[in-house]
Parts: C-alpha cells; sequence; structure tokens
C-alpha cells in the first residue's frame, strides 16, 4: 500500500496539486480511484464480452457433442459477462478507501466505508444468484434434449435448487446488511424449522411426489391423462415442482398439484399409445323376440352373404344370433387394413337386459389418432348394423313419441272401422 501512496504523491506533484489541503487531497484521490475503477470495470466487461465470448462460442460451435450449446449459449455468456464488474469494484474498494497515514479521516468515513464494502457483496451476490439461475435453466435444457422431454423428475429439482439457491442468497444479504456471519443466521433458522416447513410444504410434497411419479415412470411430458376429480383430460404440457399442467382437448389448462396425482387414481393413456392398437368395446342391443333357429332357407341366405359357412356349422348351432355373432368375427378379421387381427378380437354375449340382448364386439383399431379412430369404429359398427336384419334380427329401439302417436292413429282408424259395420239385427 505504500506504492500507492508514492504514486499518488508523484501524481499531485506532477499536476501541481501537492500543496492541496488535507481533505483536498483525499477527495481528488478518491474521484481519481472511483474513475480509475470504472474505466477497469467497463474495460473488463468490454474484454469478456467482445473478445472472450466471441472466441467461446466459435469454440462451442465446432464441438461434435450438442450439451456446450446449451451450457454456453447467449444467456449464460451474458450472464457470466456480468459477474466481472462486480469482481472488480469489489477488488477496487480497498484501494479507493485507503487509509493515508497524514491524513486524518473524518468520522463517518469508517462507516462509508462499510457501507460500500457490503453494497459491494451484495451486488455480486445478486449477480451470482442471477448466474446459477441461468446455468440451472441451461441444464434443464440439456436434460430435456438428452431424455427426449420425458423427464418429469428433473424440472421439479432443478426448480428445489433454484429455491434453495434463492433462499441461501437471501440469508447472505441479510447477514451482509446487520455485519453478521450467514452461519450464525443459519443455526439460528433450526428454531423456525416448522415455519419454514410450513411455507414450503407445497414445494417439498411436489418433490417428494415428483420422485415418485419419476422413478415409477407413471407421468411423463406429453402423456394422455385422464383425472376425474380435477376435470382434467388432455395432454400433460409441463410438470414442475408445485403444479402438473393438462391442456384439455377444449384448450383449456387444468393444474393439479403432483402429490394429488400420487394420493389419487389417475388414468395415463401412454399404455395405449405406445401399443400396436385402440381397443373398441360397443354393444348392439338384440330383440329376442326375433332369435330363432334358421329353417334351411334362411341358412341358404346367410350362406348367400359369404360371411360364414353355413354348411361347416353343427346342426344344433344353425340359430341365427350365433351365426351372427361367429360371421361378425369373420368380418372383423376380414378387415385387417383397420383391425389389428393380432390382438384380442370375439364377439359375444353380454346377459339379457330389459331392453334385449346386448351383443358386444371387442376389438383393436390399428390407427389410435383420435379422429381416425372415431370415423374407423363408425364406419365398421355402420356396417355391422345394416348386416343385422340379413340374419333375420333386429335392433331393440325404445319407442319414441312418433310411434306412440302412429300406434294411437291406428287404434282411432280401427275403432272407427268398427263403429261404422252395420249392426247383424
Amino acid at each position: 500500500m505504500d506504492l500507492i501512496e508514492t504514486f499518488y504523491n508523484d501524481i499531485l506533484a506532477a499536476l501541481g496539486l501537492d500543496k492541496m489541503d488535507a481533505l483536498g487531497r483525499l477527495a481528488f484521490y478518491r474521484l481519481m480511484i472511483l474513475l480509475l475503477s470504472a474505466l477497469l470495470m467497463w474495460f473488463a466487461f468490454w474484454f469478456f464480452k467482445r473478445i472472450l465470448k466471441p472466441v467461446v462460442s466459435r469454440i462451442v460451435e465446432h464441438t461434435q457433442v450438442s450439451w456446450d450449446d446449451h451450457l454456453f449459449n447467449e444467456k449464460v455468456l451474458n450472464t457470466t459477462c456480468h459477474l466481472i464488474p462486480p469482481i472488480v469494484l469489489f477488488l477496487m474498494v480497498p484501494v479507493i478507501f485507503y487509509p493515508f497515514p497524514d491524513i486524518r479521516m473524518p468520522e463517518q468515513d469508517e462507516a462509508f466505508r462499510h457501507f460500500c464494502y457490503a453494497m459491494t457483496k451484495i451486488y455480486m451476490v445478486a449477480v451470482v444468484i442471477r448466474w446459477c439461475f441461468v446455468v440451472l435453466s441451461s441444464i434443464r435444457l440439456i436434460t430435456d434434449e438428452m431424455l427426449d422431454h420425458r423427464n418429469s423428475y428433473v424440472l421439479g429439482v432443478i426448480q428445489l435448487f433454484k429455491i434453495i439457491i434463492g433462499f441461501v442468497g437471501f440469508i447472505i444479504i441479510v447477514s451482509i446488511l446487520i455485519n453478521r456471519s450467514p452461519v450464525a443466521l443459519f443455526a439460528g433458522l433450526g428454531a423456525a424449522a416448522t415455519i419454514l416447513m410450513l411455507v414450503f410444504k407445497d414445494s417439498i410434497l411436489g418433490l417428494v411426489a415428483g420422485v415418485q411419479l419419476s422413478s415409477n415412470d407413471m407421468l411423463r411430458k406429453g402423456d394422455w391423462i385422464t383425472v376425474p376429480q380435477s376435470g382434467a383430460d388432455g395432454y400433460v404440457e409441463e410438470i414442475s415442482l408445485s403444479t402438473v399442467k393438462v391442456r384439455n382437448f377444449d384448450n383449456t389448462i387444468t393444474t393439479i398439484p403432483p402429490y394429488s396425482l400420487i394420493s389419487q387414481s389417475f388414468q395415463n393413456w401412454r399404455g395405449m399409445q405406445t401399443s400396436d392398437g385402440r381397443r373398441v368395446r360397443r354393444s348392439l342391443l338384440i330383440d329376442t323376440t326375433t332369435i330363432h333357429r334358421c329353417s334351411e332357407q334362411e341358412c341358404r341366405e346367410i350362406a348367400a352373404t359369404g360371411l360364414i359357412d353355413v354348411a361347416a356349422c353343427p346342426e344344433n348351432e344353425r340359430v341365427n344370433l350365433i351365426l351372427f355373432c361367429r360371421a361378425m368375427e369373420c368380418f372383423l378379421r376380414s378387415e385387417n387394413e383397420l383391425v389389428n387381427t393380432d390382438m384380442k378380437l370375439m364377439v359375444r354375449q353380454m346377459p339379457v337386459t330389459a331392453q334385449g340382448l346386448p351383443v358386444e364386439f371387442y376389438f383393436f383399431l390399428r390407427d389410435k389418432e383420435w379422429v381416425t379412430y372415431e370415423h374407423n369404429m363408425s364406419t365398421l359398427i355402420a356396417r355391422i348394423m345394416t348386416l343385422v336384419p340379413r340374419f333375420g334380427l333386429k335392433l331393440y329401439q325404445a319407442p319414441s313419441g312418433r310411434d306412440l302417436l302412429v300406434l294411437n292413429a291406428a287404434r282411432e282408424a280401427e275403432s272407427q272401422h268398427v263403429s261404422d259395420v252395420p249392426s247383424g239385427r
């Protein structure tokens, strides 16, 4: 430090200002060092931003790996450049407040020096926190790319680290302001652990739920899920520490706490999306009064459809309903462009109801996309319905108001006809 005093005195002598009083010399010294500090801060920032940053960017562009493109992206490098000025300022503060032995410092000078030290430290802590946040966001981009946007746990962990870094940075800033050790403040927080647990309850529960969802592979970004309790039915857009965002098919957004997905049940359609087919399970109600044993003429008419070889069926199975079910299985297997015949396929009878006998069609369609799936399913069921009368069967349909009006008109016409017939006297 003696070199500083000697160098400064030489400057004053060269400028002809060595005759100034003590306070004037001190003010001129600090003004000169402040200008020099500002110049050094600007030069260091310019050097890193204009010289080193382009060099690093070119090196990153020519590497074979892709993770460094995110870790050293534009935002990270710019934030790193902003770390340099506070470091230079922190190193220059002792020089700015150099204690000249021949100058009696004012009483307020020591307090002002401590204040400048504290503001510089707070500035450094704030910039470091921002740099950590930017780096963590870049790490998230790397994990999203490496894990094909499917890991639901990484975002929650990164958000937890951001909360911890922000909390630690806040404690350090408070310790700087009150001029106490941050270790003492952290030790004192043990008594407030219960309050902290209540404040960060959702974050802690979200982290635990995120670990369980990820370790059991229960949920991924892009999954189609259905949560009846929350009214959610759509694709998962984001899985964070405290919420799971689901875009419903009506384009509304439903937010669900992650821990509610652990404590309650939900349906994930990923298994269907990754399988070889999507299930169709539809029933037709058959009028039981139309079920009968087929005559020879009816057997020939059914055989003429080409759907089933009636002659190969045993005599006791020549019932129109049995022939219909077997023919529909053959019909569905013949539609192998739409129906995945390698998966479960059957036509079965369900328990009789008051509305008739339900015949269920159970099969899997190859195309799982929603609109195409609905169109193909509707086409097949409509074609099956047109084949029902060819087996001497009828579909049940409850009478409507129009049917009752027609029946009432027929009865009135019949009663009128009877009243018009002359009595047989």
